[in-house]
């Protein structure tokens, strides 16, 4: 006889009937009770003003933390100091600003096949003067001495930053 309905079916309309009876049983014999709680309710709610509405104190603009700062590492840029240009069409300091990561991984691969093969300071003007042929433009760069500063740090042997000018000035 109840083969049609099924167990979901079934669930859904006890629960509801439940329901129905305890919201029914609930009125009926706490009516005077929820009312004065909604009445309570109510009046408490009509005192109370939304935070939007309220005003700060005076001497404070609404601002508790004051200004966010900005990002570490984050610079802004004025509409006029962007360029655009193809790569042939930059200027000099421009292309190599662009190479700049490019000369940076090289002096890691020089650090890396000088630890791996056990180099010494007689191997480094040779893969210097690689780096030199690849990328001519740096040498008249004001960029020089931070890249080599950072050659320094790559090497597996110490080199102070004068023995490094040197070698870097007369390999060819």
């Amino acid at each position: 006889m109840l083969h049609t309905f099924t167990w979901t079916q079934y669930c859904l309309t006890v629960g509801t009937a439940l329901f129905l009876y305890y919201l029914v049983f609930l009125y009926r014999f706490y009516r005077s009770r929820l009312r004065e709680r909604l009445a309570r309710v109510k009046s408490s709610l009509q005192g109370r003003t939304s935070l939007a509405a309220t005003q700060p104190p005076s001497g404070q603009e609404g601002e508790v933390m004051g200004p966010a700062a900005p990002a570490p590492g984050v610079s802004y840029s004025t509409s006029a100091q962007l360029r655009f240009a193809f790569p042939g069409q930059m200027p000099q300091q421009d292309q190599l600003l662009t190479q700049v990561p490019e000369i940076l991984q090289e002096f890691r691969s020089i650090g890396e096949v000088l630890d791996k093969e056990a180099g010494t300071r007689e191997d480094l003007p040779f893969l210097l003067q690689a780096v030199k042929l690849r990328y001519p433009e740096i040498t008249d760069s004001p960029h020089l001495p931070a890249l080599l500063a950072n050659l320094r740090e790559q090497l597996p042997f110490e080199v102070s930053a004068q023995e490094l000018e040197i070698l870097w000035q007369t390999t060819a």
